[in-house]
């Protein structure tokens, strides 16, 4: 469990790694062409065991220990599951993944955001969970999300979820790096403050463009339909046309963009708005920053809320009658008068925790 700087998360869990130290994945689609995990992991200062995301994977271990920890937190938080790997890699034996959704389940105050680009095989592995344990829905602190980086990839993967997306509840999509226009289809749409899409451009030495129109289709699609919306990074490269009330900044390359991917590097091109050509500037990731359109967008999903003393959730009311007093709805009225906050109440056996979360 470590601090991160992922916007959307407060903390990352690499709860699989290799037994030697570092990590392991194995590529499989455009957006891991510039992988930043094998990148960290190629190198010692990281802790990295040098090894790439190819081939086949050295021995693994599930940091169990790293389970104890979530039901020691007091504080609401979100947790970003294995940054550095994919945990529903077919490398990854179902009796582990059973395991890390079992500990998810007993933790209701925790958020655990589980993101994949095999979406075939989390809804295959989770289906099989839910059936095990006798569940009609997952656990409501459990967040599930794919990586969709351009049109094909988002279709592809969605078409795997959507059957499963009536046991669900959050259901959030990282569109990152960005590398095309996405249509989001009407039965994503539909969910509305249950989904969330993630927008952001590559970051690394060799970071591809994100055309702006693509973060601002998404964002308007998302913004017509009450899907929450987040805009992480622009990456390395930002729009020429917010280029303006930057730090001052030497431009490390300067093209144009269509809406189809197509770069050409003769700035003085004309404009085409048939292809939607717009200019972008390779200025570094840390001037960037992630305003787009003179605003900073975070929306979150709202999935549930559980209070840090009783426990009850937001489909569970006190016997008296509950209405969250704090902004953050940690605190039920409950709960409130005279309340001094001690541990977090034990919570025994997967049955109880599941109906702790609201699904049984």
């Amino acid at each position: 469990m470590s601090k991160t700087k992922i916007e959307w998360t407060n903390e990352t869990d690499n709860i699989i790694v290799a037994k030697d130290g570092g990590w392991w994945c194995r590529k499989c689609s455009p957006g891991c062409e510039h992988c930043y995990a094998e990148a960290l992991n190629r190198n010692a200062f990281f802790h990295g065991n040098g090894r790439d995301y190819v081939g086949h994977p050295p021995k693994l271990r599930l940091r169990e220990d790293i389970f104890a920890t979530w039901s020691n937190q007091r504080k609401p938080r979100r947790h970003f599951i294995s940054s550095m790997t994919d945990v529903f890699g077919g490398w990854v034996p179902r009796s582990w993944i059973f395991r890390f959704l079992d500990a998810m389940a007993s933790t209701p105050r925790q958020t655990f955001q589980v993101l994949t680009k095999r979406a075939d095989q989390m809804a295959e592995h989770v289906a099989a969970w839910l059936d095990a344990r006798g569940a009609d829905r997952i656990p409501l602190n459990i967040w599930l999300g794919f990586t969709a980086e351009n049109q094909e990839c988002f279709d592809r993967r969605w078409n795997c979820i959507e059957p499963l997306v009536h046991r669900l509840g959050v259901v959030f999509v990282s569109a990152e790096p960005l590398l095309g226009a996405i249509t989001l289809p009407e039965n994503f749409l539909a969910l509305k403050w249950r989904a969330q899409v993630i927008a952001g451009g590559e970051s690394g030495d060799q970071a591809r463009p994100m055309h702006p129109d693509w973060a601002r289709g998404l964002r308007d699609q998302c913004h017509e339909a009450e899907v929450c919306f987040f805009f992480k990074q622009w990456g390395e490269w930002i729009a020429g046309d917010h280029v303006d009330g930057l730090p001052e900044h030497e431009p490390k390359r300067i093209c144009k963009l269509a809406l189809d991917g197509t770069q050409a590097n003769d700035v003085t091109m004309p404009y085409e708005k048939r292809n939607g050509m717009k200019t972008v500037v390779l200025i570094g990731k840390k001037i960037t920053g992630r305003i787009l359109d003179d605003c900073t967008w975070q929306q979150m999903p709202y999935a549930h809320s559980i209070c840090r003393v009783c426990g009850c959730s937001e489909f569970q009311a006190c016997p008296s009658g509950r209405y969250w007093i704090d902004e953050e709805h940690t605190l039920c009225s409950e709960c409130a008068p005279g309340t001094r906050l001690g541990p977090a109440p034990a919570i025994s056996g997967l049955t109880d925790a599941l109906r702790k979360a609201g699904v049984l």
